[in-house]
């Protein structure tokens, strides 16, 4: 800890005393974004922005309040203090409020690659531009990129708290994105694809490049799809995404408010056999790894569905607390200014050694999406229900053949994870940090003409 902050935390906590906090918590944070966007070779967008701030949370007259400053100094002490008190006399819920005490073990992991903060920004502009260049040497179909963004980050977190809780956190993480418009006689396709890690140097730009470009010029000569109901296979990214709008359903507040169907399920089936899904601090080089949540609380590999059976949900330390049960580590902030609430770490369906073939070939007839758009306004997170607009590709006799576009699939989230028929081995992640393989989830109504 620097002079500046045991400076700090000695005189917040001595001032939060003498004003009658019984309880009293301090979070520092420093976050550094980078990202440039290229188009046609020239920077149209440059990031590089630096935030640092504090936040204070403590318990007075049995009420949390909170409070927070962009400026991470001695001279902002009162009044942090002094608006948490009056913050927590209007605030009307009754749950109790407890903080940690950090008395647990804190799984080692080191998540800062100190080469990445070496890599100088003309570099990083040179890296996006050629991602830019790969993609419309490519193939001549290629006539832009809408987006082609190169990114990195470092988040710093910092707690302390009266209770005696002491830990600190500093990773950083780097990732591309590029999207491909390719055209042909008049109609336009549009592809393109995320890749996560640490190291600028586990880019391979050149495949990379390669399957987004493949996977855009694949789509152009797509037909409408007849009517009907169809065995699907939801590529991995789709998955991914899909899985990400109904991720809530499994947070421990959304269940005991009622705004989940899985209240009262535990140790009920849910899912197929085949589904095991799984929340870890943890997992490889991904960007969202922690090891504790942003209430101190460290984080565990916890099991939300087992062989399709229902084994727990996600807790904030507020929400274990008042259901007697152990809390999973996440609680999270969005940054300092904020007030805890649930999210997941590292959610992800576990893969299996099944292979792409095998998964077409399980399907025989059907189809296989790669693209659905309405996620946000087409599903209903708390229903299940949906109803979205896709494309793809037909399956016939196990192979891909024709591509496909312009319709709807519709059924319901729940429904889905039960009738699933095999997990693919092509683990995928969202920046969201939601991860799955591809997926055979039987059979779906498809609209189309």
């Amino acid at each position: 800890m620097n002079v500046l902050i045991e400076e700090i935390k000695n005189k917040i906590f001595k001032l939060a005393k003498e004003m009658g906090f019984t309880d009293y918590e301090i979070y520092i944070q420093k976050d550094n974004q980078f990202s440039v966007n290229i188009l046609n070779g020239d920077v149209r967008e440059f990031k590089n922005s630096k935030l640092q701030g504090i936040g204070f949370r403590g318990i007075y007259d049995g009420k949390m309040g909170y409070s927070f400053s962009e400026k991470v100094d001695t001279d902002i002490i009162n009044l942090l203090l002094t608006n948490a008190k009056d913050n927590s006399e209007i605030i009307e819920s009754v749950e109790e409020e407890i903080l940690f005490d950090g008395k647990v073990k804190y799984d080692l992991y080191n998540g800062m690659n100190e080469k990445l903060e070496e890599v100088e920004v003309s570099t990083k502009i040179e890296m996006a531009k050629k991602i830019e260049a790969m993609c419309l040497e490519k193939d001549k179909r290629v006539k832009m990129l809408p987006h082609c963004l190169l990114c990195n980050g470092l988040l710093e977190i910092i707690i302390l708290n009266s209770k005696g809780l002491d830990v600190s956190s500093k990773t950083n993480y780097c990732y591309a994105v590029a999207y491909v418009n390719v055209e042909e006689n008049g109609e336009n396709k549009v592809n393109g694809d995320v890749w996560i890690g640490n190291d600028f140097d586990d880019l391979d730009i050149s495949k990379f490049t390669k399957d987004i470009v493949e996977k855009a010029v694949a789509q152009l000569g797509a037909k409408k799809v007849k009517s009907g109901n169809y065995e699907v296979i939801f590529e991995n990214k789709v998955m991914a995404d899909f899985l990400e709008t109904f991720k809530s359903n499994f947070y421990g507040y959304n269940v005991d408010k009622g705004l989940s169907k899985l209240k009262n399920k535990i140790d009920e089936k849910i899912s197929s056999e085949l589904i095991t899904l799984v929340d870890t601090g943890i997992y490889k080089t991904n960007m969202s790894n922690r090891t504790f949540d942003d209430e101190g609380v460290k984080t565990e590999k916890t099991t939300l569905i087992e062989n399709g059976v229902l084994k727990n949900y996600l807790y904030t330390l507020k929400m274990a607390n008042k259901k007697g049960v152990k809390p999973t580590g996440n609680g999270f902030k969005s940054n300092f200014k904020s007030m805890v609430s649930t999210s997941n770490t590292n959610l992800y369906i576990e893969e299996s050694k099944n292979s792409k073939e095998d998964l077409l070939n399980n399907v025989g007839d059907g189809i296989y999406i790669t693209s659905l758009s309405g996620l946000h306004s087409g599903a209903n997170s708390i229903s299940g229900d949906f109803s979205l607009i896709a494309s793809g590709f037909m399956i016939n006799k196990g192979k891909i053949t024709n591509p496909i576009e312009q319709f709807t699939v519709a059924g319901n989230f729940y429904d889905v994870l039960k009738n699933v028929k095999m997990i693919g081995s092509d683990m995928k992640f969202t920046t969201g940090a939601v991860g799955t393989p591809s997926i055979h989830i039987g059979k779906l109504s498809v609209a189309g003409e």
